[in-house]
């Protein structure tokens, strides 16, 4: 799952939200982006919550067919009156929410055995209301309390905070002590907008720990092309420096790869022609390989 770490005004809020709601009964909706820590924050619910003790019942709402009468009773009925986890309800075909909402209704009367309902979304429910893609009596059951939980380009803050801790947790898994992550490598990531959000930046760091070795993980270690794409715009100077420092970057992994252009695409995290372009772009000399003589 998704780690949130409390750095941001927001998600401290949102924390603190989370712990006053926890200590009701209130059905809750957790809406949010894919992979901003919806089914973390949930967990956490539940464990503050006085079903702590019961299970967390987690449902998967993708799965459920076109035909979905009757389905709520089939599958909740050993929830044990713990926590269902309602994991993409947006998704849920109508006749599914029709049996949802008769479930949730009818199930008022069986007081502790009666499971509570921590839903995820990642759209704006109420806006799916309108349209008629989900019913407005369900959406007003759910959303008890709505948490809406803000992407990572929204917390900043976090940015150097996870990475650290999930490039430590891929050099744990083969023995080795937390990396040093370099100030520029920071600056590159801090830049990017992470359309993936977290599930994006632990590849990414994972992928550095492996070209990084026992190296501190720089620039050359993650992938450029990628996070560049998806940079804010900056001003002149920046942009002029960023292209400075790219062109440093690409002399470096030429040299430590021995001129060969595809291994060093490989390390920047370029494609090949990437590179090759490049390489025209900042009037930087291709690598030829030496001829053989004639035997």
């Amino acid at each position: 799952m998704a780690q949130l770490v409390v750095l941001d005004r927001e998600v401290q809020r949102l924390h603190d939200l989370t712990r006053s709601v926890a200590a009701s009964e209130l059905h809750v909706l957790i809406e949010g982006e894919s992979g901003t820590g919806k089914k973390t924050l949930a967990h956490s619910l539940h464990r503050r919550s006085q079903r702590a003790a019961r299970p967390l019942f987690p449902f998967d709402c993708s799965v459920v067919t076109a035909d979905g009468n009757g389905w709520a009773e089939r599958t909740f009925a050993s929830a044990g009156g713990g926590t269902v986890l309602l994991d993409r309800v947006d998704k849920l075909p109508l006749a599914a929410q029709t049996s949802l909402k008769r479930y949730i209704e009818d199930g008022e009367p069986r007081g502790a055995a009666m499971p509570r309902f921590v839903s995820t979304s990642e759209r704006d429910l109420d806006a799916e209301v309108q349209p008629g893609r989900f019913r407005a009596d369900l959406y007003y059951l759910l959303a008890g309390v709505t948490l809406k939980v803000p992407p990572l380009r929204l917390r900043r803050l976090e940015i150097p905070v996870l990475a650290q801790i999930y490039a430590a947790r891929a050099r744990a898994r083969v023995g080795l002590p937390a990396p040093e992550i370099t100030d520029q490598a920071l600056d590159l990531m801090e830049s990017h907008s992470w359309p993936g959000n977290i599930p994006e930046l632990r590849n990414v760091m994972e992928r550095a720990v492996l070209l990084a070795g026992d190296a501190p993980i720089d620039v050359a270690h993650l992938p450029v092309e990628q996070l560049r794409a998806h940079a804010p715009r900056v001003a002149g100077d920046l942009r002029r420096d960023l292209a400075d420092e790219e062109k440093l970057r690409i002399v470096a992994a030429l040299a430590q790869c021995g001129g060969n252009q595809t291994r060093a695409a490989k390390l920047l995290g370029m494609p090949r022609r990437t590179l090759v372009s490049r390489l025209d772009e900042y009037g930087i000399a291709r690598p030829r390989r030496p001829r053989q003589r004639p035997a």
